[in-house]
């Protein structure tokens, strides 16, 4: 369990890192149907970075040895790293979302030999999401790491209590955890509201429930 916890806070700091530079929560998101959207990416080979294994070491001289490691070995083993933006519509999946930044410049440094990214976007609140068949297809997926947007934002608009996100973003995780035991997870926070007062507070609510319980949150 301890090495297990190492891994998931190296992987942590692999991605805080990546991300800097590239979160913009200023994004209006498009609204889109009641149904879930998968999206697998593929980026153009193109216009991709060849990654050669001197330029990936170097790439992650910064990282802790196991997951330099970790690294190492999927790209000797031509294995992928398979990654999961899970959320709502605060997602980003359109072509200035920050999911879609991040997944390119993530892809177009490292390649999709080593990483694959797939975003899942939902457009309804938390305990519709449990309720759609969204959590049975990220499984198939088989995610190495998974970042789960908290689905505040929509749950505040469907009227879903705090306690109720809370409890739905836990079953979620103890889901995918059940069928993935070595799936890690980050969750983050969903787009801010611009004068809102009782908004911020549930957020904040949300990381210090999921913090306390042991979950990491990115919060950015």
């Amino acid at each position: 369990m301890f090495q297990r916890i190492i891994s998931i806070l190296s992987i942590i700091v692999f991605f805080v890192i990546i991300f800097i530079g590239y979160m913009s929560w200023n994004e209006k998101i498009a609204k889109t149907t009641q149904e879930p959207i998968s999206k697998d990416i593929q980026a153009d080979t193109s216009e991709t970075m060849a990654l050669t294994f001197e330029k990936l070491q170097q790439a992650i001289t910064h990282l802790p040895e196991s997951v330099q490691q970790m690294f190492k070995e999927t790209y000797v083993n031509k294995k992928q790293i398979n990654v999961v933006f899970v959320g709502s519509t605060s997602t980003g999946l359109h072509e200035n979302g920050w999911s879609m930044k991040v997944k390119d410049a993530l892809e177009k440094f490292y390649g999709t030999d080593l990483l694959k990214i797939s975003i899942y976007e939902f457009d309804g609140t938390s305990t519709e999401f449990l309720n759609s068949e969204l959590p049975e297809q990220i499984i198939e997926e088989s995610p190495h790491l998974v970042f789960l947007e908290s689905f505040r934002l929509a749950d505040n608009h469907g009227f879903v209590t705090v306690e109720a996100t809370q409890e739905n973003l836990i079953t979620f995780i103890e889901q995918i955890s059940t069928e993935l035991p070595e799936a890690a997870f980050i969750v983050q926070p969903p787009n801010p509201l611009s004068s809102a007062v009782n908004y911020p507070k549930e957020v904040e609510e949300i990381q210090q429930f999921l913090e306390t319980n042991g979950i990491p949150y990115f919060n950015h």
